[in-house]
């Protein structure tokens, strides 16, 4: 079940990753929250991307808010 549940989480994360490249606004929130639940390295690496970049203040905000789950979203 380990497996089942590393893929579950990888699977995830590729969603909200993509959600996050979409144009629509609210859907990048979505993807940004998404991501909290799923504290990986390339999630962090992702929300700091949004949370520098993205031109919504919502959307950095939930980048924000889902960094807060993180212990270092800029390492590794």
């Amino acid at each position: 079940q380990r497996a089942e549940d590393r893929q579950t989480a990888a699977d995830q994360v590729a969603a909200a990753l993509e959600w996050l490249r979409r144009a629509d606004r609210q859907q990048r929130v979505e993807g940004a929250e998404q991501l909290g639940a799923y504290p990986t390295p390339e999630a962090g690496k992702a929300l700091v991307k949004s949370l520098a970049h993205d031109p919504s203040a919502e959307v950095r905000t939930a980048a924000a808010a889902s960094l807060a789950y993180f212990q270092q979203p800029d390492q590794n």
